[in-house]
């Protein structure tokens, strides 16, 4: 899976915010992010599976497994929610 190409990230002030933009963004979709989500969502540019992104939070961050695998399928949960992900 991976983000849609519409996707991007940006920056206002110190929020970081995913928004979908273009002819899809009919509906406004955007998600607040924190430096995890920012951390998997660059990840997510390139097609990868749950397990990757969970074995990159357990390389990057101090995190149990179990947490990092709750971490990573509730912000998935989220995107597909908002019809961010391309599968």
């Amino acid at each position: 899976m991976k983000l849609k190409d519409n996707c991007i990230v940006t920056t206002l002030g110190e929020e970081s915010l995913l928004v979908m933009i273009g002819d899809e963004a009919s509906t406004h979709r955007v998600i607040r992010l924190n430096d995890t989500a920012v951390f998997l969502v660059n990840r997510l540019k390139k097609d990868c599976t749950a397990q990757q992104l969970t074995e990159a939070l357990l390389e990057e961050y101090d995190v149990s497994r179990e947490t990092a695998e709750k971490s990573v399928q509730s912000f998935l949960d989220q995107l597909k929610n908002a019809d961010l992900l391309a599968e």
